[in-house]
């Protein structure tokens, strides 16, 4: 750019040497000189200098490299010189202590009949229909015969371990008081199997129906 304004300077002083010389010349020849038709016209032309064409796009700088960050040195490892020396005290003891049996495991049904109690025995009522006991039916009062007096009731009887009743209660009566206490004092003299629990003879209650009927 400041060669190119030079040349333009230069251009401009030469140019104006010029014109100064015309002028010069003119004042010295006078108007005799001139020719008849009037003085020429002087023409001149401003030559623009060559611009040098400017480019198109600035090169761009170079770009920098950025400045990496040393990565940090991993720290070497500890040393671990103590450590051979430590690795046999620790396997002799390893090896003197006895190793402890490991107990076998016990079989499932032996578990299941640990953890499962065994139920408890069947408790059988008390019985009155055995053949061998052979016990009499009720007498059938004879008042109550000529009034016709019929009817079924049910008794309900607490029967001993050795089989005797201990009470005797009317559940259901028949209708007739004289019915129900015939029947109460022949079952009261009945002998009966006792209750059972297992191979155990024990108390309990059972319930005995008696029918009147006439013939």
């Amino acid at each position: 750019m400041k060669g190119t304004t030079d040349r333009v300077l230069l251009w401009a002083v030469s140019l104006s040497f010029v014109v100064h010389a015309l002028a010069l010349a003119r004042l010295h020849l006078g108007d005799k000189a001139m020719p008849m038709g009037g003085p020429l016209p002087l023409t001149v032309q401003l030559l623009p200098a060559a611009v040098p064409a400017m480019p198109t796009a600035m090169p761009r700088p170079a770009a920098r490299p950025l400045a990496t960050k040393p990565r940090a040195q991993p720290s070497p490892p500890a040393t671990t010189e103590a450590l051979p020396a430590a690795l046999p005290a620790a396997k002799s003891a390893e090896t003197a202590a006895p190793l402890a049996p490991v107990a076998a495991p016990a079989p499932a049904a032996a578990v299941a009949n640990q953890a499962m109690p065994s139920p408890p025995p069947a408790v059988l009522p008390p019985r009155f229909d055995a053949e061998y006991l052979d016990n009499p039916r009720p007498n059938y009062p004879a008042l109550s015969r000529r009034l016709g007096e019929e009817g079924k009731l049910l008794l309900r009887v607490w029967v001993g371990a050795d089989g005797r009743a201990r009470e005797v209660q009317v559940k259901e009566g028949s209708g007739f008081a004289r019915l129900d206490q015939a029947a109460r004092d022949a079952v009261g003299r009945w002998r009966f199997v006792p209750a059972r629990r297992g191979s155990e003879a024990i108390e309990g209650w059972v319930l005995v129906p008696i029918s009147f009927a006439l013939n």
